[in-house]
């Protein structure tokens, strides 16, 4: 069997270890969230309802600011959450154009705030490298992804 939404685009995003897609419905905007298992071998991927209780809490955390706009010199680009997830103590998001048909330019923000009120907030050059680097440790072997010029990079050559 294969479902498909004519009215809804699915977005799918790792928050924490779990890769989640959250299913976002034109027309009333409605947001449903459902764990992803990806198949084996080509077969088919499944999603699963992680319950109430853990939905309110992701929509809680990053519903406000999935989505965002992203401001480059004299472009704007339309960007989604790919990934959420804490270093040091802090909390992080790793966007991604969601226009970009492949290769799509991931852009790093620190996360504000108590859930209900989180803001996105620009990290400096010295955070920016760090934050890169643990995102290509946690995800990069999922994603297929390699940071140019990272240390990572560098250790295995």
């Amino acid at each position: 069997m294969v479902f498909t939404f004519t009215k809804a685009r699915p977005y799918a995003f790792f928050y924490e270890e779990a890769h989640l897609v959250l299913w976002q419905f034109d027309r009333d905007g409605r947001r449903d969230l459902y764990v992803l298992h990806e198949g084996v071998d080509g077969g088919a991927s499944v999603l699963e309802y992680p319950g109430e209780t853990f939905t309110e809490r992701v929509l809680a955390e990053v519903g406000d600011v999935f989505f965002v706009s992203v401001h480059e010199e004299d472009e704007v680009a339309e960007a989604a959450l790919g990934a959420f997830f804490e270093h040091r103590g802090r909390r992080y998001g790793a966007y991604y154009d969601r226009k970009a048909e492949t290769n799509p330019m991931i852009w790093f923000f620190r996360m504000e705030g108590e859930p209900g009120e989180v803001a996105v907030e620009p990290l400096n050059d010295q955070e920016h490298r760090e934050i890169s680097e643990v995102f290509v440790k946690r995800y990069g072997h999922l994603l297929d992804i390699r940071q140019e010029g990272s240390e990572m990079e560098k250790q295995e050559e």
